[in-house]
């Protein structure tokens, strides 16, 4: 590289950068300016270059951590209020017009007097207030809007206007007479603003129809808030005490306290204080607004910001400037994400329910606030949520926090801001009827109404009623019920444990004096019974309805109890009851235990029969028999239809099996299983279909595969008994289970699945949300209901990733309470191409077991474009779960709408519409049993003409095209073209229709 002489050098750079061979550049210099900086320039211009082409980066692989972070930034972006943009600017020019509006206006005399209905004790008249305005001592930015933590489309300025220091006295405390004062000159501020040309409307201040506030808005677009607050003194602080009564009689006879009327004044008058309280926090750190904006965003998300007794935008900001502390990461979001993580550990422990909690940095009460309390000096700011609001919010705390774990799932994090319903077992409606005075005295006549003193008659009914089922569901509650007001009826939401919502005998006090309150509750169906420990107690006793085939009435006992106490305390307003307790469908009434009755009895009949070779075991293996079945299982002498319940035959162990080739061998032991079964037809199977037996029995038709135990014989061939036996037994710890998997199963069915999402697949996706500690899907919480199991399963399908890591489940341990110790290692021997896969046994490795006709003892995984469309459905149902059509119905498969090519829509009388077993006997096929005669001979569901035309189509072109389907509605098909198919699709088409000449009516080409 040196130039001893004065000549013009020539040199070729060639330049080699990770492994790549870059152009060469010829460059021509000067010897003596040939030095080594000259060279390292002409280098770097020639790797500066625009025809030089970029190596490409290789990504780095985000951890748990990072993809939380990503995330988290994402929420902010999409949920946190944009106070730069112009309608901003439109909601501060509305702010300061009102607020100049207010101070100037001149006075006012005193205009209709506002009336207050309150719940009180008799005697005492509701008051009527009317009061003169004077301008208000001040008007403030309070809320939200200095925070800079609004959410959008709820974010608004709010404004408080403080009342006239004359105008409150300390006798006004009493009564409701402040409350009615406040209504008072809240009309005359309204009057003021209308006739300064605004818009305005009275609502309820976080949702208290005790305490109204103005929603003003003009014609430029802004809107805000118009709140009251007041200057309590000391003597009305001490009088607004929990242990203080302000709500009486004239004569004094009602002493009991009233912390809930106490609690809405001092909220008035705190309105300011906490505002400086959380803008100075807020200033110090700004991790305390954006944890504020993601807590929000997270509790509307789980619909809880919408409820009459659940919490509010100013008590989960609260709640983050109680968890934040001085020391945070120096990153922003990390620093948000880590006081968003310590907000949901304060909720979930729920400890303001248990005890009275003080806020940071605040004197203690000195009065016990009613739990919950999240006490600052001598106010609760937890005072309008209720214990039932308290224990739902730590429930879904409790999830949450399984989200934001570092193992979690990719995609977790964001699925929690996903808008989610409220979901209850049972729901009731209670109408609000008769609400003049008298009525509304009349509820605070008993000393156990005490508490609802100071409320309106809206907060009483709910409080009243909520009371009265806690008390009727006692021992079959999850949790307290939670009431919401809907217009002009109360609605309460009850979630039902899964263990012991079948009580039959429900036993009380003895039959004393502490017995009496439990008779006077249940009336004429309490009766004294005497229990196996020898006492004597007052219980409720629930008879079977005539005519009751099965046991499913007893899953019906939750609406009977609730309906008897409802009757009883709340004649005058009759209650209408909704939902379902868990593990309850409406196809489901006793068929299952029926079916399983009828196949042991043929079960102990093989055991007893006499042959060569001895039965050992006869093991049911049908979906029908674990209840995950979408099919309605029933007798034939009921239906008419004929469904088939699959069972396994295995003979003792012999060594003669051994010397016969296994031809041989099922031949055999088909002819050993036909002399024992009355009456039976020998299928000797195919390709597909182990060689098995027909026979009915009981009015049920029963499949039955023989098993030969040999040294030879592997042991796989035992795994569809075993699969069968493991999620029984999940089912019988998780009661919810088969329901949820039957929902997830119709569903399956909606997004156009049938022929390509098995049922054993589905089962174990099931499986995962229902034992999350012997899987890896990452559900933090057991679902407690059906429906929130098919939304946990939904979850899982969304949320694992796939790419990565198949899904895996430890069958053999679901039941268990503790994480099986291998489960990473036998995770990790599941190849991520099989998507999801069980353990059944030590000696074999994970798989998913095929039914107990297959010849393949495991089934194939599903195609990953099939794969794809189910976790895209899963995806997608997640943010409609509301939309029926969406899940079952005509909006199902979506995305199978989209990716087709053609739709082959088939003849009308050929389809059996519905998911009701009771088609159509014409269109399937029939079955003659020797044992039954021709009034009872019903028919055999195998394959219809819909079904039979599906498979000719897999079987012809399912290498150039996906034949995507609905199997409870096949009114049409959807063709979806593989990838790289480049032939003649109308070719295709043409001889699709051909196939099925008899059941095609016409195809539809789309794309």
């Amino acid at each position: 590289w040196l130039c001893a002489e004065r000549l013009a050098v020539q040199y070729t750079v060639q330049i080699t950068y990770l492994g790549a061979s870059l152009p060469s550049y010829r460059c021509s210099h000067n010897a003596h300016s040939c030095t080594h900086k000259s060279l390292s320039i002409a280098l770097q211009r020639a790797a500066c270059a625009a025809q030089m082409p970029r190596p490409a980066k290789r990504p780095r692989p985000q951890d748990a951590r990072e993809q939380q972070r990503d995330a988290a930034a994402s929420v902010l972006e999409r949920s946190a209020y944009n106070y730069g943009s112009g309608r901003a600017a439109k909601v501060e020019a509305c702010a300061r017009a009102v607020r100049a509006a207010l101070l100037e206006a001149p006075l006012r005399p005193a205009g209709a007097p506002a009336k207050l209905m309150l719940c009180a004790p008799k005697g005492l008249k509701n008051e009527h207030a009317a009061c003169a305005f004077a301008a208000p001592a001040k008007v403030s930015v309070v809320g939200s809007w200095l925070l800079r933590t609004g959410l959008k489309r709820q974010a608004e300025m709010d404004l408080a206007v403080e009342l006239p220091d004359a105008l409150i006295t300390i006798k006004d405390l009493a009564n409701g007479r402040y409350l009615a004062k406040r209504c008072a000159y809240l009309e005359q501020c309204a009057e003021v603003l209308r006739e300064a040309g605004y818009q305005v409307t009275k609502v309820a201040f976080q949702r208290d129809a005790r305490r109204p506030i103005l929603e003003v808005s003009d014609d430029e677009g802004g809107a805000v808030k118009v709140m009251v607050a007041w200057q309590a003194p000391a003597k009305a602080r001490l009088l607004l005490a929990p242990s203080r009564n302000n709500v009486r009689a004239a004569d004094g006879s009602c002493v009991q306290p009233t912390p809930a009327y106490n609690a809405a004044l001092l909220g008035d008058a705190a309105l300011d204080r906490h505002l400086q309280l959380l803008h100075g926090a807020c200033s110090a750190d700004a991790a305390v607004v954006d944890a504020s904006v993601l807590l929000k965003a997270w509790l509307r998300a789980e619909d809880q910001l919408s409820r009459d007794d659940g919490p509010g935008g100013f008590l989960a900001a609260m709640v983050a400037y109680h968890c934040a502390s001085s020391v945070r990461p120096p990153d922003h979001i990390d620093a948000a994400l880590s006081l968003f993580r310590d907000s949901l550990k304060f909720l979930a422990g729920n400890e303001w329910s248990s005890s009275q909690v003080t806020l940071r940095g605040a004197s203690s009460a000195d009065a016990a606030w009613p739990l919950p309390s999240l006490v600052d000096g001598d106010i609760n700011l937890a005072a309008s949520l209720s214990l039932a609001a308290a224990a739902e919010l730590s429930d879904c705390a409790t999830r949450a926090l399984e989200a934001i774990r570092r193992d979690a799932p990719p995609g977790a994090f964001s699925l929690l801001f996903t808008p989610r319903s409220r979901q209850y077992d049972l729901s009731v409606k209670v109408p609000l009827l008769g609400g003049d005075d008298a009525y509304a005295a009349s509820l605070a006549t008993d000393e156990d109404d005490a508490s609802i003193l100071g409320l309106t008659v809206a907060q009483a009914v709910g409080r009243r009623v909520c009371a009265t089922v806690e008390r009727a569901l006692a021992g079959r509650l999850r949790r307290p019920p939670r009431w919401d007001c809907d217009g002009d009826a109360i609605t309460i939401g009850a979630s039902l444990s899964t263990d012991a919502w079948r009580q039959v005998l429900k036993g009380g006090a003895p039959p004393t004096d502490e017995g009496r309150s439990f008779r006077a509750f249940w009336g004429d169906r309490c009766q004294a019974r005497r229990f196996k420990d020898g006492r004597v107690l007052e219980a409720v006793v629930w008879e079977p309805p005539q005519n009751c085939i099965g046991d499913g009435w007893k899953r019906l006992l939750p609406q009977r109890s609730l309906a008897h106490a409802l009757a009883r305390h709340e004649p005058r307003r009759p209650a209408s009851l909704d939902g379902a307790p868990p593990g309850l469908m409406r196809d489901d009434a006793g068929h299952v235990s029926d079916a399983r009755t009828a196949f042991e009895a043929l079960a102990t009949v093989l055991r007893k029969g006499d042959g060569p070779l001895r039965v050992d075991h006869a093991s049911p293996s049908s979906p029908h028999l674990r209840g995950t079945s979408w099919r309605v299982i029933r007798a034939n002498a009921k239906s008419g239809v004929l469904e088939c319940l699959d069972g396994v035959v295995r003979f003792a162990p012999s060594d003669a099996w051994e010397k016969l080739p296994s031809e041989a061998r099922d031949a055999a032991s088909l002819s050993l299983l036909a002399k024992i079964v009355p009456d039976a037809q020998l299928f000797a199977g195919d390709d597909t279909v182990r060689p098995h037996l027909l026979v009915s029995y009981r009015g049920y038709a029963m499949r039955l595969a023989p098993r030969l135990i040999t040294r030879k014989s592997p042991r796989s061939d035992d795994l569809a008994h075993l699969h069968h036996s493991l999620l029984r037994s999940l089912a019988t710890k998780q009661p919810c289970m088969p329901d949820a998997c039957r929902l997830l199963v119709r569903w399956c069915h909606a997004q156009w699945l049938s022929d390509y999402v098995q049922q054993e697949h589905l089962e174990l996706v099931c499986a995962a949300a229902f034992a999350p500690l012997a899987s890896n899907s990452g559900v933090g919480e057991v679902p407690a209901s059906a429906r929130s199991g098919f939304v946990a399963c939904l979850r899982v399908l969304a949320t694992h990733d796939f790419s990565n890591a198949a899904l895996y489940v430890d069958l053999r341990r679901c039941a268990d309470d503790a994480r099986p110790a291998s489960l990473a290692e036998r995770a990790s021997l599941v190849a991520t191409s099989n998507r999801i896969a069980a353990d059944y046994a030590d000696d074999v490795t994970p798989c998913v077991a095929s039914g107990a006709l297959a010849r393949n003892a495991f089934l194939a995984p599903p195609e990953a474009v099939v794969w794809h469309l189910l976790v895209d459905g899963a995806r997608a149902a997640l943010q409609t779960l509301e939309d029926d059509d969406a899940l079952w119905g005509s909006q199902g498969g979506k995305a199978a709408r989209q990716a087709a090519g053609a739709f082959v829509v088939l003849r009308g009388d050929v389809v059996n519409t519905g998911d009701d077993v009771r088609g159509p006997r014409a269109l399937r096929p029939r079955e003659s049993f020797r044992n039954l005669g021709d009034a009872d001979a019903g028919a055999f569901v195998q394959e219809g003409p819909a079904d039979a035309f599906a498979r000719k189509c897999r079987e012809a072109f399912g290498d150039v095209a996906l034949f995507l389907r609905d199997a409870r509605e096949p009114k049409r098909m959807a063709v979806v073209w593989r990838p790289g198919f480049d032939g003649d699709a109308r070719q295709v088409l043409r001889a699709v229709a051909a196939l099925g000449v008899s059941v095609v009516k016409r195809v539809e080409v789309v794309g």
